[in-house]
């Protein structure tokens, strides 16, 4: 949801397979913002290289 609403698409328009890098099209200061907010909703650091994993990957290495 976070992530849909940031890239200003529908939920379903996220596909859980494909990485945050891939969908900001280049735009570092977006995929900052957007691991950075989803950090803060989590209350904790992801994995290092979460803009490089698959949505569903970086899920899981939020999970407490």
């Amino acid at each position: 949801m976070l992530v849909a609403m940031k890239l200003k698409k529908k939920v379903t328009e996220v596909p859980e397979n494909k990485a945050i890098k891939d969908m900001v099209g280049g735009k570092s200061t977006l995929q900052n913002e957007l691991l950075g907010d989803i950090q803060k909703e989590f209350g904790q650091n992801g994995p290092d290289n979460g803009a490089e994993l698959p949505l569903s990957e970086l899920a899981q290495g939020f999970d407490g």
